[in-house]
């Protein structure tokens, strides 16, 4: 059914898309007058929503036959790489080939998330509240050959017509996966988990006696402290998702057979994961840079630099948590414990904690590494030799009293493919027989850095 509630002809529709695909939306309904056959807020929704989907899921875009009725599911659907994510971190964690299993998805949406399983799983059950939504995904799947996908359309959850152990009594599923809506009643966007609907915190016990694994999509701004505790003992792991050095979700990943501590794991931009626990974490020591590095300073990038490699972490990296972990991990030197940029010489990059090779490129794959040319005190003077010197530089503020438009001004600088300028807060660590080279407490620097 379309929004009129009349039936879409959507062979005609598909001609009509394939045909004004790359027209002007707001002429098209402005003369929608012009074709009474065809439904012109659908066409317009779906060639808005191809235009949306081209790079979050490649596969469907410019597919004229799929129809896409509400703009919101496309604006909250997930994408093709974290739907992928998901799987890969399910069979990890049931160690067994899941052709042979089911998996349940009770917050359907656009469907893409059931697009995706039905690449892996041997069934997948699709369910959607919303009617029209749940139709035109039903059209959408059998015009993508998916044919292990079945469809329902039932409210589900606490306090709803249906409860899940209804719902899904008769499919028995390996796996249930749910992504809860991030809009309370009025329209705004909620955070903590308890304020999604539905309210996993009142489903999990059903949810976990139903299937041994319950998969959660959370808002990337959910805190993952509160995240795990709320969760309970039964979370066995939260994964945190970039893409493009930007985080991009936070899931949840409870299992019915696992009692204890959950382990945190970021998926940086599809190139490396960085496994930890909370306690790890806690336990790891954050290692401050030695008079060593004040030393360069105080030469202001003199050859003493030329070893010298600064280190950003991944969005995911960061979001995770992992901020004293790498010193111990890659033999890294952290700026300052709230600053999150590390320093790494010639030689760290040669060595992990567990003595295996880590060379640069390992280190790319969870931190942008940028060679460090030359180092200034951020003062007038240093900003005026760093502006002279390097008219042309990217700039990044952190951890100082600027934020990077204004370090940008200031430094009179603009924009490059080649260098980086960061404007950092630096703490030192000072040791008592070390008076030969004093060093001080903590200062804000200009490092002036090349992209490798």
């Amino acid at each position: 059914m379309n929004g009129n509630g009349k039936t879409a002809d959507y062979g005609l529709l598909a001609e009509f898309i394939e045909s004004h695909f790359d027209d002007n939306t707001d002429r098209l309904l402005f003369s929608k007058s012009r074709w009474k056959d065809i439904d012109m807020d659908l066409a317009v929704s779906t060639i808005l929503g191809h235009r949306k989907l081209r790079y979050k899921v490649p596969s469907w875009y410019r597919n004229p036959q799929l129809v896409f009725p509400s703009s919101l599911s496309v604006e909250q659907c997930s994408s093709e790489f974290t739907a992928e994510s998901r799987v890969e971190t399910i069979r990890s964690m049931l160690g067994t080939d899941l052709s042979s299993l089911k998996i349940a998805d009770l917050t359907g949406g656009l469907g893409v998330d059931s697009y995706v399983f039905s690449r892996h799983f041997g069934q997948v059950l699709y369910n959607e509240m919303n009617r029209g939504l749940a139709d035109a995904v039903s059209h959408n799947f059998g015009a993508l050959g998916c044919s292990n996908i079945s469809v329902t359309c039932a409210k589900t959850g606490p306090a709803a017509p249906i409860s899940p152990s209804v719902l899904l009594s008769q499919s028995a599923p390996d796996v249930i996966y749910l992504d809860p809506a991030r809009r309370a009643s009025d329209g705004k966007k909620v955070f903590r988990i308890e304020e999604c609907q539905p309210d996993i915190l009142q489903m999990k016990d059903e949810l976990l006696r139903i299937s041994r694994l319950v998969v959660v999509k959370l808002s990337p701004m959910a805190d993952i402290g509160i995240v795990a505790g709320a969760l309970g003992p039964h979370c066995r792991r939260i994964d945190v998702v970039s893409s493009a050095n930007e985080c991009k979700e936070i899931v949840a990943f409870l299992d019915r057979e696992h009692e204890g501590e959950c382990s945190i794991c970021a998926k940086c931009s599809g190139k490396a994961e960085f496994i930890f626990t909370k306690s790890e974490e806690d336990r790891a020591v954050a290692v401050l840079p030695d008079t060593g590095l004040a030393d360069s300073v105080s030469k202001s990038g003199t050859p003493e630099c030329k070893d010298l490699f600064l280190l950003e972490p991944d969005k995911a990296l960061l979001k995770a948590g992992a901020f004293k972990l790498p010193c111990s991990r890659f033999g890294l030197t952290v700026l300052d414990r709230s600053t999150h940029c590390y320093i790494a010489s010639g030689n760290t990059a040669d060595t992990a904690h567990n003595g295996d090779s880590a060379d640069v490129t390992v280190l790319q794959n969870l931190f942008r590494v940028f060679r460090i040319i030359r180092i200034f005190p951020l003062d007038r003077q240093g900003l005026q030799e760093a502006g002279r010197e390097f008219p042309m530089a990217d700039v990044t503020a952190r951890n100082i009293p600027l934020g990077s438009a204004e370090l940008q001004r200031r430094l009179k600088v603009r924009p490059s493919d080649r260098y980086h300028i960061f404007g950092l807060k630096v703490s030192f660590c000072t040791r008592a027989d070390d008076s030969a080279h004093p060093a001080p407490r903590s200062g804000n620097y200009l490092f002036i850095t090349e992209r490798l």
